[in-house]
């Protein structure tokens, strides 16, 4: 039983320190490639559900058309993903800006976009995977992820003093 805990302990210190691991890696992976991650919280696009985690990559927005699908910053805590309907030049400004709409819209959207508030085209889609970022994000998610965290790591600190009162234990039973 002794020998059997012992394994268990190891195999489950590999597994964190495993995750752990995967998790910084994929991490800077996104860093490094110069994707930005943003969960679907609005129906509006049929591609991307609710609940879907974007990632999206930065974009040369001169070679913006019609048809293809922005994430944009309407606010500093709003950011959307719409299909360009249009572009025209800005009216006062005379510099180009898009329309843009909603796949499951009706109606384009209010606004024009200027190319400063475009934050980059999506380049690929999880599904229901923003939900779990989101809940993360915020308490108690926030609080519970943080928690959870910091008993893998002392898991991991600690479970060669956890093997050492296995066989502490073992000896003594001998």
């Amino acid at each position: 039983m002794c020998n059997f805990l012992k394994t268990a302990v190891k195999v489950l210190r590999i597994a964190i320190i495993a995750v752990i691991c995967a998790s910084v890696l994929l991490l800077l992976a996104i860093m490094a490639l110069g994707l930005k991650l943003y969960a679907v919280i609005d129906p509006s696009m049929d591609e991307y559900p609710i609940g879907s985690l974007i990632y999206v990559k930065e974009v040369d927005v001169d070679s913006l058309n019609a048809g293809d699908v922005i994430t944009f910053r309407l606010s500093d805590n709003l950011v959307v993903t719409h299909r360009i309907h249009e572009t025209i030049l800005h009216p006062e400004t005379n510099e180009r800006v898009f329309i843009t709409k909603g796949d499951s819209s009706e109606e384009v959207d209010p606004g024009l976009i200027s190319k400063e508030s475009i934050v980059g085209v999506p380049s690929a889609v999880i599904p229901k995977l923003g939900d779990a970022v989101t809940y993360i994000k915020y308490p108690p998610g926030s609080y519970i992820s943080i928690t959870v965290c910091i008993i893998m790591v002392s898991f991991v600190f600690f479970s060669d003093n956890i093997i050492s009162l296995i066989d502490k234990k073992n000896k003594k039973e001998q």
